[in-house]
């Protein structure tokens, strides 16, 4: 490897390893409580080795956030892939997507600091990008298919996300799980039910 190839996986690996401790100390803390000073400590390194990487900590935390919408896409993408047909494939990517937004690294960066850090507008553009790209294809193949009786994928792709988020927030309040997957379930089969073409609805468990 040449003297530029080795720097550069080094310069890799040195991002990679800030943002791994900023994460941890985001998930237990939360980012307001999370200084930089805290994370160059954890990570052994200079805050001129943080600053080369990132323009400040705001800046660190949104690497961090679209790294964990990367990682929950295709946690969604895999679990949906093992279903045989479109419409199985679609209530997986509902059920993993609320699965994962359980995790309490998801839940306290994704669910509850996000929108506030980073401001709602682009919070929604990178969720956006992720979360509602993701879940459109998905209903987009039900569509071709004619399974899904109108042509807005996008529009109820939205409304799904908007669900599973809420029922994300609600559950970091400390409410009953299992509970709230009942009350997450039926409202998504509604949503999708009245848009299934044919009248048998699988039941999401």
């Amino acid at each position: 490897m040449s003297v530029k190839g080795t720097r550069a996986t080094q310069a890799e690996a040195t991002r990679h390893e800030i943002q791994r401790q900023a994460r941890a100390l985001f998930t237990s803390q939360g980012y307001a409580a999370t200084s930089t000073a805290q994370i160059v400590a954890a990570t052994g390194m200079t805050k001129g080795a943080l600053y080369h990487h990132f323009d400040d900590k705001r800046d660190l935390f949104r690497a961090v956030v679209e790294e964990l919408e990367t990682e929950l896409a295709n946690e969604v993408a895999q679990a949906a892939d093992r279903c045989s047909d479109t419409w199985s494939r679609l209530e997986a990517a509902c059920r993993s997507y609320l699965d994962v937004c359980l995790r309490p690294d998801v839940q306290r960066i994704l669910v509850l600091d996000a929108p506030a850090v980073l401001g709602w507008h682009e919070w929604c553009e990178i969720d956006k990008d992720h979360g509602i790209r993701m879940l459109e294809e998905y209903l987009q193949d039900a569509a071709n298919e004619g399974t899904l009786t109108d042509q807005q994928p996008e529009l109820v792709a939205t409304m799904l996300l908007g669900a599973l988020n809420v029922a994300a927030r609600v559950a970091s309040q400390d409410t009953d799980e299992s509970e709230l997957r009942v009350q997450v379930s039926q409202t998504i089969q509604r949503l999708l039910g009245g848009r299934r073409r044919n009248t048998e609805h699988s039941r999401l468990p």
